[in-house]
């Protein structure tokens, strides 16, 4: 809802979202929901696969978390103040980049 004023009156006008955002918004906070629960009952998994102590596999779980915590903000930022074509070819960007980030966090345990 925006307000504007005319005639020295105050007038509410209401802004329609589009139900693709709507949509897109939604399945992204499942999605992340999901990743994040997948996270935590994969622990004694990790824990096995890297042979790594509970405490270790907690903490790359907070730094992905934090990590989170800074995007999330930042992604909110780039919906105000860029057009939606591409603010999504730069999620896509940061998409990509979180995947080959997570790449390396790979190659880092196994060694």
């Amino acid at each position: 809802m925006t307000l504007k004023i005319q005639d020295n009156k105050v007038i509410a006008q209401e802004q329609k979202i589009d139900r693709k955002i709507i949509i897109a918004i939604i399945s992204i906070a499942i999605i992340g929901i999901l990743s994040e629960t997948a996270l935590n009952i994969a622990y004694s998994l990790l824990m096995n696969e890297f042979g790594m102590s509970a405490s270790v596999i907690q903490w790359l779980t907070t730094g992905y978390l934090l990590i989170l915590a800074i995007l999330i903000p930042i992604y909110s930022f780039l919906v105000k103040s860029l057009k939606q074509k591409y603010y999504f070819k730069r999620e896509l960007l940061f998409l990509q980049l979180e995947h080959f980030f997570a790449l390396l966090l790979g190659i880092f345990l196994c060694y």
